[in-house]
């Protein structure tokens, strides 16, 4: 049986916090960069977690929501980020209502930072020593967001599989604010990545990969086939690729300058070649 989440004994120092950016962290620098050039008030941050992406978005606009369902993780974002971060114990989902928040636990480590309310999520990768979970309240983005005159410039989802009733209780802010869209998509947590990709890139706006120093366009059969070969696009990069940034034609001529061909390794993928290893990635220790 799942145990229920202990807040009494589970803490969280504010150094496993997002308090700075690492070196490890390329792909958030990048991001900054983006941010900045796009204007606009306000952004929101779906599954803030470690609070990293916050405070990269608290740097670049007035105003940051930010929402995380996990009450530790939520209690301590709202002692460690700047005060232009607006933290909310909260779930986005479709409809409003309560669902099961299931965290998981690892051998060494509590798993805060994988926790999900999909149930097709199955915690692959690493084995997974039991579950913890907790009921949180679930409200559509558009209900949270709807007395906020602010533009919403950007919206980040990272939701470990739930992204699909998080953009489904947002349409209307899609529709009215038209943000740049950061979203965490990967198929081993969630088998409607398909779905999600169509949904982003409806009525004509463009998707492309996250690269660590620029963005990288996709279309749907390039996407299916990164999806396919995720741990292939990781040997051959020397990290997988998960974060897909979607926009419309407003922000096309902002987003341009950022958009540039696939490094070669990648690009082998998505031509659907087998890829040889980047330089980085042969230096890489075997894990065998």
């Amino acid at each position: 049986m799942p145990r229920l989440l202990d807040r009494a004994k589970m803490t969280l120092k504010a150094t496993d916090v997002g308090l700075s950016l690492r070196p490890v962290d390329p792909h958030l620098r990048f991001l900054k960069r983006v941010f900045g050039a796009l204007g606009g008030a306000a952004a929101v941050d779906v599954g803030a977690s470690d609070g990293f992406y916050s405070r990269v978005l608290a740097s670049c606009f007035d105003m940051v929501v930010s929402l995380e369902p996990n009450p530790i993780l939520a209690a301590r974002l709202g002692e460690v980020l700047p005060a232009n971060c607006l933290v909310l114990a909260a779930a986005a989902g479709a409809a409003h209502g309560r669902a099961t928040l299931r965290v998981p636990r690892y051998a060494h480590e509590e798993g805060h930072y994988r926790a999900t309310l999909s149930d097709e999520n199955q915690f692959a990768g690493t084995p997974v020593q039991g579950v913890d979970t907790v009921e949180v309240e679930v409200t559509p983005l558009d209900d949270l967001l709807r007395v906020s005159q602010r533009r919403v410039a950007v919206v980040k989802i990272d939701t470990e599989g739930f992204e699909l009733p998080v953009l489904a209780g947002g349409r209307g802010l899609l529709v009215r604010h038209q943000p740049v869209m950061v979203v965490e998509i990967d198929r081993r947590q969630n088998p409607a990545a398909d779905e999600v990709f169509d949904l982003l890139t409806a009525e004509g706006q463009s998707l492309a990969l996250v690269e660590r120093d620029r963005l990288v366009r996709l279309d749907r059969r390039q996407f299916q086939r990164l999806q396919a070969d995720l741990a292939g696009a990781g040997r051959a990069l020397g990290y997988e690729p998960v974060n897909y940034l979607a926009w419309s034609a407003r922000d096309d001529g902002k987003i341009a300058p950022f958009v540039r061909a696939a490094p070669a390794a990648l690009q082998s993928l998505l031509d659907g070649a087998a890829p040889a290893k980047s330089p980085q990635a042969a230096l890489q220790p075997s894990k065998a």
